[in-house]
């Protein structure tokens, strides 16, 4: 875990480029299931879109399959992979 935080994966810079905008949700336990984290990210989403952002992308656990379902449930799509990590983006604009 120390490895992961002091020399995370990098994302390749084509995806910084297709999908500038990064985001990171960590939600309690307790909220998990309430529909809170969908609205999140959609109101960013909507945010990001009034802007004229054209892409938003996130890293994911490979280990989290619960995580990973939530976010292509909501239409975002595996677009690297790193040895620990997912990198996974949405179209925005």
């Amino acid at each position: 875990m120390l490895d992961l935080i002091f020399s995370p994966p990098a994302v390749n810079q084509s995806v910084v480029l297709e999908y500038p905008a990064e985001m990171h949700i960590d939600l309690a336990a307790r909220m998990r299931g309430s529909g809170h984290g969908r609205t999140l990210i959609e109101r960013l989403v909507a945010g990001l879109r009034q802007r004229g952002v054209p892409g938003l992308h996130l890293e994911v656990s490979k280990t989290n399959t619960n995580a990973i379902a939530f976010y292509e449930h909501l239409g975002f799509a595996e677009l690297q992979r790193a040895e620990q990590s997912i990198f996974m983006g949405m179209k925005v604009a």
